[in-house]
């Protein structure tokens, strides 16, 4: 099984369709691209469901260049989303960090994981001053004089 990485520009195709089309030619072009990089026919790229979602949700919208994943298996090429996992040690350093890298990949990902990180906070109990006192006074025991 060969993976490759690509990467392709929907600004240069979208900005010539029409606002109401854009979704079908969009997912269109993306196969074709994949066809013509891996030197197949259109009919033998499979997109996958999550990668289909991305472009009706996102790209077919904002125009940002899309980054994927295609596999290559008995002469069909399946196309997904850049995942992080994908990612090379030199390629997260050359970026000024991998969180930031991941958050520009994948903003919805980002920012379920953001809102997660909220709700464990609001899940766990504030301590009071007070109580912090008194647990502070129960640890270090009071000298007698």
């Amino acid at each position: 099984m060969a993976e490759t990485l690509i990467t392709i520009n929907m600004r240069r195709f979208l900005l010539n369709q029409a606002r109401n089309k854009r979704f079908v030619r969009a997912a269109g072009y993306v196969r074709e691209s994949v066809a013509k990089r891996m030197r197949l026919s259109p009919g033998n790229v499979r997109l996958s469901m999550e990668l289909n979602n991305m472009i009706m949700k996102h790209y077919s919208k904002s125009m940002r260049k899309l980054k994927l994943s295609i596999s290559l298996e008995n002469g069909i090429a399946t196309a997904k989303p850049f995942e992080r996992s994908i990612i090379t040690r030199s390629a997260a350093a050359k970026s000024k960090s991998f969180a930031k890298m991941h958050s520009r990949l994948f903003p919805a990902a980002a920012k379920k994981e953001a809102q997660q990180a909220q709700a464990q906070q609001k899940q766990e109990p504030k301590q009071s001053t007070s109580s912090k006192k008194a647990a502070a006074s129960a640890r270090a025991p009071k000298e007698s004089k």
